[in-house]
């Protein structure tokens, strides 16, 4: 599955830094149409993906698993979600514009 580094570098070029993502770079390039609330909501994101015609999805995740060095004594309904997804972030790339 193509990752959010694939879809930056397709419209940015190869980047340097670790190969982590770098939203600044890729705008340097590419305009990134970047949105927030209240439009983040997942099902017209992905209406308007279809519309404008996107081919590929790119999806990044992360799973819930506090840091005990962080948090020392975290709440019993907090541990019973550990390893269940946390954040969901979907983009698509049409006619070189990132759409996160």
């Amino acid at each position: 599955m193509p990752t959010f580094d694939d879809a930056f570098e397709s419209t940015a070029g190869p980047r340097s830094g670790g190969g982590s993502r770098d939203r600044l770079t890729a705008a340097q390039h590419s305009p990134v149409v970047e949105f927030t609330a209240p439009h983040h909501d997942l099902t017209p994101f992905l209406s308007m993906a279809s519309q404008l015609g996107a081919r590929t999805l790119y999806i990044e995740t992360s799973v819930f698993d506090p840091d005990p060095d962080e948090v020392s004594d975290p709440p019993q309904f907090l541990l019973q979600h550990v390893g269940k997804m946390c954040r969901l972030e979907v983009m698509f790339v049409v006619e070189g514009r990132v759409h996160v």
